[in-house]
């Protein structure tokens, strides 16, 4: 159910959506009728009807039926109908409630001798003369039915009369040559994304590393888990949001190992650096794991479709992080140490006895790159961005998928070569107004078929597809279609743009609630340069813009504030410790610690999300592009828009503690 007087209906495995759009159509209305006095079968043309009786036609227009008005039996008291045969030949057998079994007995022991109408949708599809009383609430009907007539009816009658015909507003449907083809790809971009990403944290982090694998194996059971307990439908967006957690979940490790490395460098033993590591790392990893979550939990508010069944699986994939990268990956880490009796980790030093060395150094030990004497030119960068992609937006503006514009897109494939001009000359003469068709693909045999929305409302969008359908003929593989109405279209585009402002103002409201007001303000003006930088970029290259992609939007903007929210903490922490450093040099400080987990964690995902792109197929295209775009850009504001906001609105030390604690902190860092 969706609102008030509209239902979704997804029926995976159905091959034949005509079928279905038929059956779903009806109104199965049933009614068991007496034949009007002195009436024993059809009668052809305008029979005089008596008082009380209506003329009703043959559903094999063998003629018509005089029947009495009142109905005998209503079909609501029916309780069961299933397909049967009797003497060779299909029927359907029905069941009333109590109710309805004693009325039909009632009519049947009075009536013997008699013919009872059995009416559905107000044709007869079947008169029988009642031969016995009929007292078990049973019964069957009789009406020449083929074996998937008798199916459909029985289907109709178990799932009682709808109160209201239904009006299609929206209907998308893919092919089983497409479903397989974007199964496999989602398979393989998942399984080359998660070896990729293993192999790179175990080329950094060695032993440590092949850790983190195992518990992103286990994140990534429990995922599967979870999507099993309860039932959801895995779709290629949720595929896709298996993919991103595969990106996003070791960067709670990262982040954990980086913090155990510099405690342990302080000095500090082994266990305590493991301990202290934890504590430290575990605030930060919630605070960004959660504004994540904000994205997803109103991605699911207000999606819909698959776009809900990504923010299912993102979702989940954010709760199952949490756990196996505090709990899992910590008991782990502590068994091996007590086994090993190791006294040093290997992430720190290349341990003669350590089962898997790093392979590779990516990362020096200490950055000192002058972030802060950039921020002027990173400014002017950003507001030229900025202009062009709002000069963009105001003029070119965005290029709207069918998702909100409303129309119809078709993907097919071709027995051969795509001739484009010919397609394009079959469709073009229909009068339906602008059509595009556009190849893809390196067989040549791909095309799309976009059509604008069609004037008039949804029956006009329907009988447009059923036309372009029709017009090339069953020489086609229809691969893929989709169909929006108007008003959909337009209340899609509302809600999408709805879910990301409230996406902006819930994560803005969290930073500020676990931060301050400075924080909070550079985190929105972070937030929406990316969301702006995104939609210029979908703006100035004419990309398609539809519902996955504000998936994507909201998916970029939990991946920013996660980014922002780790140099954020580190910046908090730093004002707690220092008393002399100035806060531009602070913010030096504090981004030169996370700098190495930013870059380990963005390579990460751009990995898993780069699978994504060359492998995930046509569907996710769009998608793939908007992340890998955001996890650029997203990486960029973090540094040099989140961080110079706190410069510029004059961020101090009483503002994170107190006036009477300032006395008591350090005066210069631990360069050790």
């Amino acid at each position: 159910r969706q609102g008030q007087d509209r239902i979704i209906i997804e029926l995976p495995g159905i091959d034949d959506p005509e079928r279905v759009k038929e059956i779903i159509g009806k109104t199965a209305k049933l009614n068991f009728h007496l034949l009007a006095p002195g009436f024993s079968g059809p009668v052809t043309g305008n029979s005089n009807v008596p008082p009380g009786a209506i003329l009703l036609p043959s559903s094999d227009s063998i003629g018509n039926y005089v029947v009495q008005r009142r109905v005998s039996v209503p079909g609501e008291m029916l309780v069961d109908s299933q397909p049967g045969f009797q003497d060779g030949l299909a029927i359907v057998n029905f069941r009333f409630n109590t109710q309805g079994g004693r009325r039909f007995g009632a009519i049947t022991s009075k009536n013997v001798g008699k013919f009872l109408a059995i009416v559905l949708d107000g044709e007869v599809i079947s008169a029988p003369r009642i031969r016995t009383a009929i007292t078990g609430g049973s019964g069957m009907i009789e009406g020449g039915f083929t074996v998937q007539s008798a199916q459909d009816l029985s289907l109709l009658l178990r799932a009682g009369a709808l109160p209201a015909p239904l009006t299609i507003l929206e209907e998308r449907s893919v092919g089983p040559g497409l479903g397989a083809d974007s199964i496999k790809a989602g398979e393989f971009a998942s399984v080359l994304g998660l070896i990729a990403v293993a192999l790179f944290m175990i080329s950094v982090y060695g032993l440590f590393g092949l850790f983190s694998v195992l518990a992103l194996a286990i994140n990534l059971l429990l995922i599967l888990g979870a999507l099993s307990g309860i039932g959801a439908t895995l779709t290629l967006p949720g595929i896709a949001g298996i993919v991103l957690t595969v990106g996003m979940a070791v960067d709670a490790n990262v982040l954990i190992f980086e913090r155990m490395r510099e405690e342990l460098k302080t000095g500090r033993t082994l266990f305590n650096a493991l301990d202290s590591g934890f504590k430290q790392a575990f605030k930060t990893i919630l605070d960004s794991n959660l504004t994540t979550l904000i994205a997803a939990i109103l991605l699911f508010w207000f999606g819909s479709g698959p776009v809900k069944g990504f923010a299912v699986t993102l979702g989940l994939g954010i709760l199952s992080t949490l756990f196996t990268a505090t709990m899992v990956s910590r008991l782990i880490i502590i068994l091996w140490v007590r086994k090993t009796g190791q006294t040093t980790l290997p992430i720190v030093t290349i341990n003669k006895d350590a089962i898997i060395k790093p392979l590779i150094a990516l990362m020096p030990q200490q950055f000192t790159f002058d972030f802060v004497s950039k921020r002027k030119f990173a400014a002017v960068l950003s507001s030229i961005f900025l202009i062009l992609s709002i000069g963009s937006l105001s003029v070119q503006k965005l290029n709207f998928g069918i998702d909100f514009s409303g129309g119809i897109l078709i993907e097919a494939r071709a027995p051969g070569s795509v001739d484009v001009g010919s397609i394009r000359a079959v469709v073009g003469d229909l009068g339906l107004g602008d059509v595009a068709i556009t190849t893809f693909g390196s067989t040549g045999q791909d095309f799309l078929i976009r059509v604008q929305k069609q004037e008039g409302g949804e029956e006009q969008q329907v009988a447009a597809l059923n036309m372009v359908k029709e017009s090339l003929g069953t020489d086609y593989d229809y691969r893929r279609t989709e169909l929006v109405g108007p008003k959909v279209g337009q209340e899609l585009f509302m809600d999408g743009a709805l879910a990301v402002l409230l996406a902006l103002l819930a994560i803005s409201i969290y930073i500020w609630l676990r931060f301050e007001w400075q924080f909070a303000l550079g985190a929105s003006m972070a937030l929406a340069h990316d969301v702006v930088a995104t939609l210029g970029l979908f703006s100035l290259f004419s990309l398609d813009f539809n519902l996955t992609t504000v998936a994507a939007i909201l998916t970029i903007a939990g991946y920013s504030i996660n980014d922002t929210v780790v140099a954020y903490d580190r910046v908090r922490e730093s004002l707690r410790k220092y008393k002399k450093l100035s806060l531009p040099e602070l913010v030096n400080m504090s981004l030169n610690k996370v700098l190495s987990r930013t870059l380990l964690t963005s390579f990460t995902t751009l990995l898993a999300v780069l699978s994504l792109f060359v492998f995930g197929g046509e569907v996710l295209r769009g998608f793939s592009i908007a992340l890998l775009w955001g996890v650029v850009i997203g990486t960029y504001s973090s540094i040099y828009v989140a961080m110079p906001i706190l410069i510029y609105f004059n961020l101090r030390q009483e503002d994170i503690i107190g006036e009477e604690d300032i006395s008591n902190l350090s005066q210069v860092p631990n360069n050790n």
